[in-house]
């Protein structure tokens, strides 16, 4: 053995030691040249690493892989001082070449993996973690990161699994069972979840967001007092929760406390004065108590809210004043029920001495030509004409709201289409024709709330004397086999091409009958009898506990007593139908 050898090993004796000043001046006289040079070079960096001499290390580390490129240690050690220089990037490209030098790295790997994880790269950070199960098989760290991955990707299946391997190995944390009881909420187990929740908060009462999620899985079970209970005690614990003040607000308007809904988000506000969601639900619970001058100052918050960009028009906003014969744009920014309910205002805006053009939804384009005071209007996509102003829709009520002319009366705003002949099908003309809507739009985030299956409507639908004609867009297979039993139903769906010829179908009817959909602003603003299911946390538009609506004088409510009671409003619309037959027969209204 000779001399340079024996320094070397003399060298990694007193490194694993721990004695790096002594290990490093031997490291150094055998760096320059010899067998040991891309070691001793390696060795040089890890040192200065370890001291927090990381220009020094980076140099060692470099010349040891210009002696050895392939070595998988240099490359690791190097990927650490680029971390310790935050060139997370430079580090991934180090790590992957460490392992491409030695597939069996753990270090490397591990490496590699946490640092995906914390760049947001979940499946692949998981799918590196996975490769260390076999050479860790006990590590409870490994496996609850893995678990984090996959929670994080979506897959809570996955990451349940993990977390339970994790206990399995004797590792317990807070933060640990409230990450399992997410998994489980995730998947639609509110029961188990909040058995986590609960375990969490007994290993240590003041964890954060514990609380928060309890509510989440109450609210799932329906037991919003609980929900309320546990928000109050996450703003307890952590008074700056905006999430919590919002889910608080949400859970006391569901509850009808509208007032008390106020108070906790202008509180929140005070603390939170830029969160969007605070302001934007503050908004809703204040024009569901109808206050609206708050309610549509505050509502211009919904920009940030819905993550839709608000338009940017060369042409400036308009601000309410006069005209003076200039050509405004009008155009929709959400639902079809929004542009329905909203486009009254452009009769007051062609008032205000200006030609209107409007922007909509191409099924609506036909219907709002047919309005006198519209000179035009453009579907969503084409070009628009020129124009010198413009407002959103929705803008238009806080805009009007210190001018309406004092005497403003609301009069049907919408009409039927030009040239349109459309005709219902053949039907026993001695009957009552009733229009019939039972499910909103399923991509509606309430869906399953405002919506019930034709089949419950039966109360309403054996009502001797009576037609009903479906204006159901896009019924399911299972109410088309329901209407093709039934002699004196008649599935309208196939042939609507737009909402004006549903209007049309609606002018020979009677009377319509809807759960809360775009129908319901239809009729409204035909001027058309329309009665109106809601939920028990009915939309703001329809206020509080009220039978009738500022907005549309022909509507009649029908609110569910209690959250998710549709069998008590059909029995009540099916008493009141049949109470409006037997008073004035086929021709009631």
């Amino acid at each position: 053995m000779n001399s340079k050898t024996n320094q070397f090993q003399e060298a990694e004796t007193l490194f694993s030691a721990g004695q790096l000043p002594e290990a490093e001046i031997q490291f150094i006289q055998c760096s320059a040249q010899g067998e040991h040079a891309a070691q001793a070079r390696l060795r040089l960096g890890q040192i200065c690493r370890q001291q927090g001499r990381i220009p020094q290390a980076a140099v060692w580390l470099r010349s040891s892989l210009e002696l050895n490129p392939k070595c998988a240690d240099a490359h690791h050690e190097l990927a650490l001082v680029w971390l310790a220089c935050q060139k997370p990037q430079d580090a991934v490209k180090n790590l992957q070449q460490a392992l491409a030098a030695d597939p069996a790295h753990v270090a490397a790997r591990r490496t590699l993996a946490d640092l995906l994880q914390a760049a947001g790269h979940w499946r692949e950070a998981a799918q590196h973690y996975a490769q260390l199960f076999s050479q860790n098989p006990n590590d409870a760290t490994l496996f609850q990161n893995f678990g984090l991955c996959w929670q994080e990707a979506g897959d809570f299946q996955l990451a349940e699994k993990a977390y339970l391997k994790v206990l399995r190995l004797g590792m317990d944390s807070p933060e640990l069972r409230f990450n399992l009881g997410v998994t489980r909420l995730k998947q639609g187990r509110p029961q188990e979840a909040i058995a986590s929740f609960k375990e969490s908060l007994a290993l240590d009462p003041t964890q954060t967001l514990a609380h928060f999620a309890m509510a989440n899985a109450y609210r799932q079970l329906g037991d919003l007092a609980s929900a309320e209970a546990s928000l109050r005690r996450e703003l307890e614990i952590n008074p700056n929760c905006a999430d919590a003040a919002v889910n608080l607000g949400v859970v006391l308007q569901e509850r009808h406390q509208v007032k008390e809904a106020i108070h906790c988000y202008k509180q929140a506000i005070q603390l939170n004065p830029h969160h969007p969601i605070l302001h934007w639900n503050f908004a809703i619970a204040s024009l569901l108590a109808g206050d609206y001058e708050t309610g549509w100052h505050e509502y211009e918050w919904r920009w940030q809210v819905k993550h839709k960009p608000k338009p940017k028009f060369s042409q400036p906003e308009w601000d309410g004043s006069d005209l003076r014969g200039r050509t405004i744009l009008l155009f929709a920014e959400q639902g079809f029920g929004d542009t329905l309910m909203f486009i009254r205002y452009a009769p007051l805006v062609a008032r205000r001495n200006g030609r209107v053009i409007v922007e909509c939804q191409p099924p609506l384009q036909r219907l709002l030509a047919a309005m006198p005071e519209v000179a035009q209007v453009v579907s969503q996509g084409e070009p628009l004409p020129e124009f010198q102003l413009q407002a959103p829709l929705m803008s238009l009520p806080r805009i009007f709201g210190a001018i309406l002319d004092a005497d403003y009366r609301w009069e049907p705003y919408l009409r039927l289409a030009h040239g349109l002949h459309w005709q219902l099908p053949p039907h026993k003309e001695s009957s009552f024709k009733v229009g019939l809507v039972w499910a909103s739009n399923p991509q509606h985030p309430v869906f399953s709330e405002k919506s019930l299956d034709l089949q419950r409507w039966a109360p309403i639908l054996d009502i001797p004397g009576c037609e009903f004609f479906s204006l159901q867009i896009d019924p399911n297979p299972a109410a088309v086999e329901f209407m093709r039993e039934r002699p004196h139903m008649h599935d309208l769906h196939p042939r609507f091409s737009d909402f004006a010829e549903t209007a049309a179908a609606i002018r020979q009817l009677n009377l319509v009958i809807t759960v809360d959909t775009s129908v319901a602003h239809l009729a409204g603003g035909l001027g058309h009898s329309v009665w109106v299911l809601l939920p028990f946390a009915a939309d703001w538009r329809w206020l509080l506990k009220r039978k009738d609506s500022p907005f549309y004088p022909t509507i009649t409510l029908f609110r569910q007593p209690r959250p998710g009671d549709w069998s008590s409003v059909i029995d009540e619309a099916a008493r009141h139908l049949a109470e409006l037959l037997s008073r004035h027969g086929p021709d009631a209204s």
